[in-house]
């Protein structure tokens, strides 16, 4: 790899060698950091659903009490 930098400087100059250079050294860590971020996007997504899921299951569950605390003081009267 140094090689390669090495003869491109001439050629193409230092800051462009040395871009080229660090694009090649971290194109890995971004693919990684792409792939992570797509799954946090799914366990987002998910969380999400499932918290929906039991915001309904709280708000049927509440409803429920209020009609059977309605029905228990029917009975009492």
């Amino acid at each position: 790899m140094e090689e390669i930098l090495y003869k491109w400087i001439p050629s193409v100059g230092f800051p462009i060698a040395v871009a080229a250079y660090l694009l090649i050294r971290v194109e890995p860590r971004i693919t990684a950091l792409t792939v992570c971020v797509q799954e946090l996007v799914e366990v987002i997504r998910n969380n999400t659903a499932n918290q929906k899921n039991v915001e309904n299951a709280i708000s049927t569950f509440n409803l429920t009490m209020i009609d059977l605390k309605h029905e228990i003081s029917k009975i009492n009267k």
